[in-house]
């Protein structure tokens, strides 16, 4: 199977289709294997062509998750190597105009240690999302770390190229860095990395968790707790939405979880020095795929607006069953 960045609760879950692209993932060597997926992360910032084009929108600029491979029927042992996953991929193009880079840290649970070796080495796949058809991927040999490196983000370790520089990552391609490490105790965890994203802007450290690993010892492996799903929410928007061709709505695809969850839509525009709620919606979140949503603009403010050109953003607002909340906006040009 070759999850996607944009499936939420698969590899590089899906998030926005119109904001972040296609994401594959390497299959294990053994058929028995499997990935055991955390969430994905993302890195937001302003489209770089966007604000030279004087119309700047915020899209997803990198996507990250964190995996831990195994055979569910056999899980690892204590004492016996396994391989955990962080990969990254250029889905957008950031302002400044100045591509993006990444570098991951291993953050080792207690009682767990790196098992690089001749036998188990580091294994690195570079992924294509450039063509029209399925994502391609190929072993990267030339760039692969045969060894950890000195940690860069407060982790145990940290996982350069070979050269112990960043991975460079331009637009629409991947890298995928897979890592031996071994267990001196049973347990059930996470593994999780700290990746620093270079783009000339924020650079943020942005953090992902892979799904729990049950580690045995004595044939029983630990149960893991049962997670609690929190909220998340992402949404885009054309960058200039016309009402006149829209039939007084605003497009938008929105993704948002968990399921169950109550997720709202405001259209904001500028107006005399202000801010002002032209229009919103809202709908009960039934699946985890990209949901298509036209919020009404009201028909004062369509007479408000006829003609004129503002600023605008969307905010887009999700409360998750047990009460948490997540929120996101993203800006874009209205015509009246």
């Amino acid at each position: 199977m070759k999850p996607s960045f944009f499936r939420p609760a698969t590899t590089l879950a899906a998030v926005a289709m119109a904001a972040v692209g296609v994401v594959a993932v390497a299959e294990p060597a053994s058929a028995a294997v499997t990935r055991h997926d955390g969430t994905v992360r993302y890195n937001w910032a302003r489209n770089c062509e966007s604000v030279l084009l004087g119309y700047p929108y915020v899209e997803a600029s990198m996507g990250l998750v964190s995996s831990v491979l195994y055979d569910d029927a056999a899980p690892p042992k204590t004492d016996e190597v396994f391989y955990v996953v962080v990969e990254g991929a250029a889905i957008g193009d950031p302002y400044p105009c100045v591509g993006q880079k990444m570098r991951p840290d291993i953050l080792l649970p207690n009682g767990f240690s790196l098992a690089v070796s001749p036998a188990t080495p580091i294994r690195c796949f570079k992924w294509d999302y450039s063509g029209d058809g399925d994502p391609t991927s190929t072993p990267e040999t030339a760039l692969c770390p045969t060894a950890a490196q000195p940690p860069q983000s407060g982790g145990s370790a940290s996982f350069g190229t070979s050269a112990g520089e960043s991975w460079d990552m331009p637009q629409f391609t991947g890298y995928e860095i897979q890592i031996p490490i071994v267990a001196s105790v049973a347990a059930s965890t996470p593994v999780e990395f700290a990746v620093r994203v270079l783009d000339g802007n924020t650079n943020p450290l942005i953090n992902v968790t892979s799904d729990y690993v049950g580690v045995v010892a004595g044939g029983t492996t630990p149960p893991p707790p049962t997670p609690t799903p929190v909220a998340s929410v992402a949404a885009t928007v054309s960058p200039v939405v016309k009402l006149d061709k829209t039939r007084g709505k605003v497009p938008v695809k929105a993704t948002a979880g968990p399921i169950g969850s109550s997720a709202g839509l405001a259209v904001k525009a500028r107006v005399g020095g202000t801010w002002k709620v032209v229009g919103k919606t809202s709908y009960e979140v039934g699946g985890t795929q990209a949901t298509r949503v036209k919020v009404p603009v009201t028909k004062r403010w369509r007479q408000a607006l006829d003609g004129r050109r503002v600023k605008a953003k969307l905010v887009a607002k999700v409360t998750a069953p047990a009460g948490d909340t997540a929120t996101t906006a993203t800006t874009f040009v209205l015509k009246g």
